[in-house]
């Protein structure tokens, strides 16, 4: 990536101003407790971000899906989600799997 430093978990352009291009990322902890949660950027984009993320599977025989939410400048939201493939079906909250994540903006 010519023309971009790498600073700990951020991506940004040598030159300001450069393509106006700014690239943070992260990988958030699950929680015990609960599925839901809010990062915040350590640097703030000018305008909302594009936020992508994806569930780090430990293991489990089972359906990963995250919803990323209520994106700003500065934070985003997420709720994390498993689907039951027993009996009965259905979706139940996923407290402790970490995910990754990208935001893409300027």
């Amino acid at each position: 990536m010519s023309g971009y430093n790498f600073q700990g978990q951020n991506i940004i352009p040598s030159t300001p101003g450069q393509n106006g291009v700014k690239v943070l990322f992260g990988l958030e902890q699950g929680s015990p407790s609960t599925n839901t949660g809010t990062v915040t950027f350590s640097t703030q984009f000018t305008s909302a971000p594009t936020v992508l993320a994806n569930i780090i599977n430990q293991g489990q025989v089972s359906l990963f899906t995250i919803n990323i939410y209520n994106i700003t400048t500065i934070t985003f939201e997420y709720a994390k989600y498993y689907y039951n493939t027993g009996a009965g079906g259905g979706v139940s909250a996923s407290n402790t799997e970490p995910f990754n994540w990208i935001a893409i903006g300027n």
